[in-house]
Order: C-alpha cells, then sequence, then structure tokens
C-alpha cells in the first residue's frame, strides 16, 4: 500500500520484487488499473486492464499526487519493493 497519501475510491500499491522502473500501482475495482511511473515528467500512467475508460479528473489526480509527493514515493519504493 502506498503511505504518503489516498485518494477516495482508488487502491494504491507497489508489488515487491517488481523489476520495472519505479512506479506505484492504482486500482478502481471492476474498472481499470494502471501503473504509475512518478520518476517521469510528467509521471506517465500505463493501463494494465480496463474495463471502464479511466476519467481525466482521476488521472490529474494520480498525476497529481505523483508529483506532489514524489520524494516519499521514491523512499517507499526503495523500502517496499526488494530489487535483487
Amino acid at each position: 500500500q502506498v503511505d504518503c497519501f489516498r485518494i477516495n475510491g482508488c487502491r494504491c500499491w507497489f508489488f515487491s520484487h517488481d523489476h520495472l522502473d519505479p512506479h506505484f500501482h492504482a486500482k478502481a475495482a471492476g474498472q481499470w488499473e494502471v501503473r504509475v511511473f512518478f520518476l517521469e515528467e510528467p509521471p506517465r500512467l500505463e493501463v494494465k486492464f480496463a474495463l471502464a475508460r479511466i476519467s481525466s479528473t482521476r488521472e490529474r489526480q494520480l498525476r497529481d499526487m505523483a508529483r506532489i509527493h514524489r520524494a516519499a514515493l521514491l523512499e517507499e519504493w526503495t523500502r517496499k519493493v526488494e530489487v535483487e
């Protein structure tokens, strides 16, 4: 789970042993899941699956949170994701 921020109606978390560039996952249950690459500018969203389109408001919210909390996200990523 991402600890440095919360978004109502959206679950955000890290996968341990995830070997991609630093990112977190965000999901609206039964609708969509994206990866948010928070070190990129602007933060990049990559759709993992989508049964419904992610709203532009939600995309903006995820990018804004990634930008605002970039340093804390990187610290969490370093601590929680064990890259071998």
